[in-house]
């Protein structure tokens, strides 16, 4: 094990506000896959074997075959399941206990997920696997048998969604499609069956799920959303339901305990830097990240386990830290019920702030902080503004309602 350099915190803008540690970035690189418990992340890479980092400090440790006795520095998934950490490289599944690797099994090997029943499910180049507590195979499928007319389903994603389907996305030249497995029976989703593409040879292919819809991605530029019946297009360059996004190629992405979906970009033809796209009630929103396009490359986003504040982007010069709160992202669920978002003003603001709603009426209203915090709530005066020249300097939501229902807003408060 051997230590990597301490983290920078970066100063980035968003919104014409400047806001401090919306985005922290961890010394890790070339990751394949993330995972993380209440006290650290880990990141599986492709040749740095694995990197802990601890979320207090954020110092980070790199575990690999130089300093441990991990046998590849090349690990395809990494899991964590009732406070132990599981690794695989391209042969087998091993668990790590104080510093130390040992083998949990030597058959299986893939992209990790723990599943809602606690046992840990495997996807790997032909076979899709599940393992009890023991490391014993308790179930196993040979994929191959499920696309009699294509060889090899490279796997790239491995996903749960909340009825407990478990989602795999795979890649290779000449091939691409969904597989669906229900606890029972298999389904498979290619360009012989549905709307979805021919091939997508690229490893960054994902699925992820909101509720009842399923999201897919492909390399040449397109995200598809299944309603249970049929895949349609959600966004293309023909089709840009992402504005911004209209002439990017390739994606990663992730729907995070919000109910949010994030899209992350990376760029071939127009050579932007790299960014990220989440879409708040029905409006996107985006967030320039740190990344030099000649350098950058998302390879992978994922929610935190334990903290829905917290999104994960993985890169192969970094691993990126967001921070929900900071940028003023809220559930969806409240923008649901949101009639309206208030255009707050001045913003920044230093003591009195206007507020945009009708003249008549009776309007109460919460304040919170960028952690969610609640720092004040009453009835709106009638004058519709609000005082707030005591309040810390930072990002604030405003969230006011009436019978009609609620309205929203976020604003700066400036020192």
């Amino acid at each position: 094990m051997k230590n990597a350099f301490p983290l920078i915190i970066l100063l980035l803008t968003f919104g014409g506000l400047s806001a401090q540690n919306c985005i922290l970035p961890v010394d890790a690189y070339e990751i394949n896959e993330i995972a993380d418990d209440a006290q650290y992340i880990y990141t599986a890479t492709q040749s740095n074997g694995l990197t802990v980092t601890a979320k207090s400090v954020f110092s980070t440790d790199i575990f690999d075959a130089e300093t441990s006795n991990l046998p590849s520095n090349t690990l395809l998934g990494v899991a964590v399941r009732q406070g132990q950490v599981y690794v695989s490289t391209d042969s087998e599944i091993l668990v790590l206990d104080d510093d130390n690797f040992t083998i949990f099994n030597l058959e299986a090997a893939g992209r990790l997920l723990v599943t809602q029943a606690g046992n840990l499910a495997v996807a790997g180049h032909d076979y899709f696997y599940l393992l009890n507590a023991d490391g014993d195979v308790i179930y196993t499928q040979d994929l191959t048998e499920l696309m009699p007319n294509q060889c090899c389903p490279h796997i790239s994603d491995i996903h749960q969604d909340a009825d407990g389907n478990i989602w795999l996305a795979h890649w290779d030249f000449y091939q691409y499609g969904v597989f669906k497995f229900d606890g029972a029976e298999w389904a498979v989703f290619n360009s012989e069956n549905s709307d979805l593409p021919i091939e997508s040879p690229e490893n960054t292919n994902c699925v992820t799920s909101i509720n009842n819809r399923v999201f897919a991605n492909q390399f040449t530029g397109e995200i598809y959303e299944y309603d249970g019946a049929d895949w349609e297009i959600l966004h293309s360059s023909a089709q840009p339901e992402i504005p911004e996004f209209a002439d990017i190629n390739e994606f990663v992405i992730e729907a995070d305990d919000y109910n949010i979906l994030w899209v992350g970009s990376n760029s071939w033809i127009t050579e932007e830097a790299s960014k990220l796209a989440y879409k708040q009630g029905n409006i996107w929103e985006y967030l320039n990240l740190p990344l030099s396009h000649s350098e950058a490359r998302l390879s992978r986003l994922h929610k935190s386990a334990v903290d829905p504040n917290e999104m994960y982007v993985g890169t192969n010069i970094g691993l990126l830290v967001i921070y929900k709160d900071c940028l003023g992202v809220l559930p969806n669920e409240v923008t649901a019920q949101a009639v309206g978002q208030l255009n707050l003003s001045p913003n920044p603001v230093t003591d009195k702030l206007q507020l945009p709603l009708p003249a008549t009426g009776t309007f109460s209203y919460i304040l919170t902080d960028g952690t969610g915090r609640p720092v004040r709530e009453g009835t709106v005066n009638t004058d519709r503004t609000l005082e707030v020249g005591s309040l810390p300097a930072g990002v604030y939501l405003l969230q006011t309602k009436n019978a009609e229902g609620v309205f929203v807003g976020k604003f700066y408060k400036a020192g």
